[in-house]
């Protein structure tokens, strides 16, 4: 705690006091003014370091700071370095692969630092659904109705149905068409 601290301390805590007296009827309401007047004085005599140490806090925290621009800098190297090391797996992977290394822990080139796994995920490829065939379509509604309103359900389908969207049924589409799944290899060391 700086000097400038710990004396801004005191005169808080020296405050606290003056009021706790005044409350306890330890001192008068003018000995009260009078405290806090000379208190008030002695922070004003150290106004000019309050505003110096103000401001360096305040540059210590701007956008503007150096600080601040020392953390972007360090964002876009972390970024950066994230970029190159998945850079590095997927060349690596696809060396693998293509040289027709197996996935699994047990078919990984051994080393005395670790050993080096080539594994494989899948995803589906997203099937856009305007060039699909109705049949294959499912339509996500919401209704607002209560129990009434339900049993007449064919009647009130015009005025309350909200179309929220269409997705692919995914099992029809599988059965009759096939879903193709795209394959990803990384490398991972262990």
């Amino acid at each position: 705690m700086s000097n400038l601290s710990k004396e801004l301390y005191q005169l808080k805590e020296q405050g606290k006091e003056l009021e706790a007296m005044f409350f306890y009827n330890d001192i008068d309401e003018q000995t009260l003014k009078d405290s806090k007047d000379f208190l008030l004085a002695e922070i004003e005599n150290k106004s000019s370091d309050l505003v110096v140490l103000y401001q360096n806090f305040e540059n210590l925290v701007s956008k503007e700071s150096m600080l601040s621009k020392e953390i972007e800098r360090l964002k876009l190297l972390k970024k950066d370095y994230e970029d190159r090391f998945n850079n590095f797996k997927t060349q690596l992977s696809e060396c693998m692969y293509n040289l027709g290394m197996e996935t699994g822990k047990t078919n990984g080139i051994m080393t005395d630092r670790g050993v080096i796994i080539l594994s494989k995920s899948s995803r589906e490829i997203p099937i856009d659904l305007d060039t699909v065939e109705d049949k294959y379509k499912l339509y996500d509604v919401n209704l607002t109705i209560n129990k009434e309103e339900y049993i007449k359900l064919k009647e009130l389908l015009n005025d309350k149905v909200k179309l929220k969207g269409v997705k692919l049924n995914k099992e029809l589409y599988n059965d009759e068409i096939g879903i193709e799944k795209q394959h990803h290899y990384t490398v991972k060391v262990k």
